[in-house]
């Protein structure tokens, strides 16, 4: 995160924004809208525990990553680890896999954490 904004990719999720508008068929959200900590609290909320990976990006990497959200899209359900690995993809020397823990594990182990 540049300080500029915050983008919030939940494919395949159902994470409710805090405005209360609709979902968007991209999965993207930002602004107000990108908040962590509600992210967080809301999937809590509905019983899953929830982990974060911070990566030392530059500007350039995060605009590769919004981008690759923007021409990957939305998922369809059960995909999530699938599609978000897809936009991180060779960011920080992660590796592509499907497999969540698999995907969990590459991104605790990048280059580039902070």
């Amino acid at each position: 995160d540049t300080g500029e904004s915050q983008t919030l990719y939940d494919p395949a999720g159902s994470y409710v924004r805090n405005s209360n508008i609709p979902r968007g068929s991209g999965d993207m959200f930002d602004g107000a809208d990108a908040n962590l900590s509600d992210y967080e609290k809301f999937h809590e909320n509905n019983g899953s525990t929830v982990e974060f990976n911070s990566l030392d990006t530059t500007s350039q990497q995060e605009q590769t990553l919004i981008e690759n959200m923007l021409n990957l899209g939305g998922a369809i359900p059960f995909t999530c680890a699938a599609s978000v690995s897809t936009v991180l993809d060779g960011i920080c020397g992660i590796e592509s896999s499907s497999i969540p823990g698999i995907l969990q594990e590459n991104a605790e182990n990048t280059k580039c954490q902070k």
